[in-house]
C-alpha cells in the first residue's frame, strides 16, 4: 500500500520570503540570510557571555545574604544556589544577548553598502523581526 505525501500548505509563502526581504532591504538573498544568521549568532554569543559574567558575583552574593540561613540539608542549599545563579544568569544573558544581537545586525546591515536612509528603518525591522 502506496501512501503519497501532500505538498506543504506554505511552501509558496516560504518560497515569497526572500522576495519579500530582498523588495523591502535592498539585499540580494545571500546577503539577508547572512545577515540573519550572524545576527542570531551576535546574539547567542552575548547571552552566554553575558550570563557568564553573572555567576561567580551571584553565587557570591547568595552565600554572603544566606550565611545564617538554616536549610534542611546540603542538597536544599544547593539547590538554592543553582536556582538563583540560573535566574541571574538567564536575566544578564537576555540583557546581553537582545543588545549584542541589535548592534551587530545594525552594523552588517549598514556595512551592506545599504545606508539606513535608502530603505528607512523599515528594511532593518523587517530582518530582525
Amino acid at each position: 500500500m502506496s501512501s503519497s505525501v501532500a505538498p506543504d500548505e506554505g511552501d509558496e509563502e516560504r518560497k515569497a520570503i526572500p522576495d519579500y526581504i530582498t523588495e523591502h532591504t535592498g539585499l540580494d538573498d545571500v546577503s539577508a540570510r547572512k545577515l540573519v544568521s550572524d545576527t542570531c549568532l551576535a546574539s547567542l554569543a552575548g547571552f552566554v557571555f553575558g550570563g557568564g559574567l553573572s555567576i561567580r558575583p551571584t553565587a557570591d552574593a547568595f552565600i554572603e545574604a544566606n550565611r545564617t540561613t538554616k536549610f534542611t540539608n546540603k542538597l536544599h542549599m544547593q539547590s538554592e544556589l543553582n536556582t538563583a545563579v540560573m535566574n541571574r544568569f538567564m536575566v544578564r544573558g537576555s540583557y546581553w544577548g537582545w543588545r549584542t544581537g541589535a548592534f551587530v545586525g545594525l552594523f552588517k546591515y549598514v556595512d551592506e553598502g545599504r545606508p539606513l536612509s535608502d530603505t528607512g528603518m523599515h528594511g532593518l525591522m523587517v530582518l530582525l523581526l
